[in-house]
């Protein structure tokens, strides 16, 4: 939860009202997630996943895969639903990882999985520029200057004037800048 897809995605999360647990490997990135706002952190590598949602969850944000995302589907109320967006724990895997040894989960429970990919949404970007502008001149929405997976890139906000940041969010194709005033 402390990279720039996952950091992102819970702040919105709480934006639209929903109780959000974050995950981070460090003891300074869950600093970072918890100072983000996030209902619930917990390193993963100090307290064990499955024990970390045993409340369940009704939606995972997924852009690790593997061994946590296996944790989440046990954790997964009846009708949840996962959004796959990443798996970095497979990135550099010289090897095919053994896949989630609980699917059978999906059929029991109803569960929904989706491949999210932010280029099947470039039409709605007009309406996220509009969204996010409003958050970050908020202060709403935080970020450390970092791309992420999906071919976005939020640089950090530089000040232009004394009443004006400038934001720019670089994207596959096209590019788009975002003015945030004060």
């Amino acid at each position: 939860a402390a990279g720039a897809v996952g950091s992102v995605a819970g702040q919105i999360a709480k934006l639209k009202g929903c109780r959000v647990i974050g995950s981070a490997g460090t003891p300074e990135k869950v600093a970072w997630v918890r100072a983000l706002g996030f209902d619930e952190v917990f390193d993963y590598r100090e307290t064990d996943t499955r024990d970390a949602l045993r409340e369940g969850l009704d939606v995972y944000f997924d852009n690790v895969g593997g061994p946590t995302l296996e944790a989440a589907i046990g954790a997964m109320r009846v009708r949840g639903r996962v959004v796959a967006c990443g798996a970095i724990s497979q990135y550099n895997a010289t090897e095919l990882p053994p896949g989630p040894r609980n699917l059978f989960l999906v059929v029991t429970r109803r569960l929904r999985i989706e491949g999210f990919i932010v280029s099947d949404h470039y039409d709605r970007f007009p309406d996220f520029l509009a969204d996010m502008g409003g958050w970050v001149r908020e202060g709403k929405v935080r970020y450390l200057g970092c791309s992420n997976y999906t071919g976005w890139q939020i640089e950090k906000s530089v000040r232009v004037s004394e009443r004006e940041h400038l934001a720019r969010f670089d994207c596959l194709q096209p590019q788009y800048s975002l003015v945030v005033r004060d």
